[in-house]
């Protein structure tokens, strides 16, 4: 047993470590993707049986937490393109200076996953990565050089989503292999911004499709093809034949307390196959930690919900539907339980993605008549697609 000497943060211990011969950067692979939480993305790995959470900073280095299902062991890797001097199967001394005071150093193994070099560590104590991931930003030093300056923004939520999908107690929690939303694959949401064909939706939903077939109530199914992707603000185009019925504008301004609606397709295997309307407001105009690129809304969503409008009184798109904090998350985080927070990427972010994609969005703004709910729901129906991913 080895235990990592611990300064300014008293009462934590690290055990263990993985040798060579475990193949530990088999462990660095999302199979099945859960949820996203702000730059996180969490998700379960197949061949070990482990939920993990992700995220790749500016400067290529990428941040692994992860916890076996089984026994709930917990791991934490780092991996960068360009750590070209890091040896696979090599033992280092490693430091972790974090900007709050604390301090820590332990062994890790060297690793090669993909072009990428990097360095993990298991068997580590649940209580030591809460410690280290609250912190505001940590230096990891190897030997006398600081490899990275990462700020760890979000890895709260994300390592709480992984506790919850690793006690099945969470919505957000992956399936287990060979099951899913339908048979074969996954589902998601849509809407129309062109006349066209082109549907904007979420990068995640269709990251992973060999193929995508777009549905739309009263419409012959459809293929589609992917034509534009910005993994960093998780939306992506999918340009289909159809030419639809109604397109959505993007509306670019909104204001706290307004009343919204989100029109989509969720739990695609359990609900209503024709589509789920939901009412709510805009509750904040940022996401978690003050995330400018999205708003928060109060309007209930669940799995499938990805990539929907979420739609004013006029019936324009004010945001596009990307996660939810569920009450799972949010109490192993903060100790609180609260509801329906959501959050929706801002449309003013969708529509510069698609400017810069050539793709001109091509609805007409509604100003004049407020709908009633009812009516609205109409209205989104004609518009809005469910993405069936193979």
């Amino acid at each position: 047993m080895m235990c990592w000497p611990v300064v300014a943060v008293a009462g934590f211990c690290l055990i263990g470590g993985w040798t060579a011969s475990a193949r530990a950067e088999n462990r660095l692979e999302i199979d099945e993707k859960a949820t996203v939480l702000d730059n996180w993305t969490v998700g379960f790995n197949k061949a070990h049986s482990s939920y993990l959470a992700t995220a790749t900073y500016g400067d290529d280095t990428t941040v692994w937490i992860g916890m076996d299902a089984d026994d709930g062991e917990v791991y934490f890797g780092l991996t960068n393109p360009n750590w070209d001097s890091i040896q696979d199967g090599k033992r280092y001394s490693m430091k972790i200076a974090s900007v709050g005071g604390g301090r820590w150093q332990g062994q890790f193994n060297g690793i090669s996953r993909n072009q990428e070099k990097g360095v993990i560590s298991g068997g580590l104590k649940e209580a030591f990565v809460r410690d280290l991931i609250r912190s505001p930003g940590i230096a990891v030093s190897l030997g006398s050089r600081v490899i990275a300056k990462l700020n760890l923004d979000g890895s709260p939520a994300a390592f709480a989503a992984v506790l919850a999908c690793q006690s099945k107690q969470s919505s957000a929690a992956t399936p287990k292999a060979g099951s899913s939303a339908r048979r074969g694959g996954s589902s998601g949401t849509g809407f129309f911004v062109s006349s066209q064909g082109h549907v904007l939706t979420n990068s995640h939903v269709v990251e992973s499709c060999q193929g995508i077939t777009i549905e739309q109530a009263g419409q012959q199914s459809v293929s589609g093809t992917v034509v534009a992707r910005d993994k960093a603000n998780d939306l992506a185009v999918v340009k289909t034949s159809q030419r639809p019925s109604a397109v959505t504008a993007l509306r670019l301004d909104l204001r706290v307390g307004e009343s919204i609606a989100v029109y989509g397709f969720p739990l695609a295997s359990k609900l209503a196959t024709s589509g789920n309307f939901t009412v709510g407001y805009v509750s904040a105009l940022a996401g978690l930690n003050d995330d400018t690129s999205k708003v928060q809304i109060s309007a209930p969503i669940q799995p499938g919900n990805s990539g929907g409008p979420v739609l004013d009184h006029y019936g324009n798109a004010v945001a596009v539907i990307v996660s939810t904090a569920t009450s799972a998350i949010m109490a192993s985080a903060a100790g609180v339980a609260p509801q329906n927070i959501n959050f929706a990427i801002k449309a003013v972010i969708a529509k510069n993605f698609l400017d810069a994609s050539g793709i001109k969005a091509d609805g007409e703004m509604q100003t004049r008549q407020v709908y009633e709910f009812a009516d609205l729901a109409e209205r989104a129906k004609l518009g809005t697609v469910k993405i069936l991913c193979e």
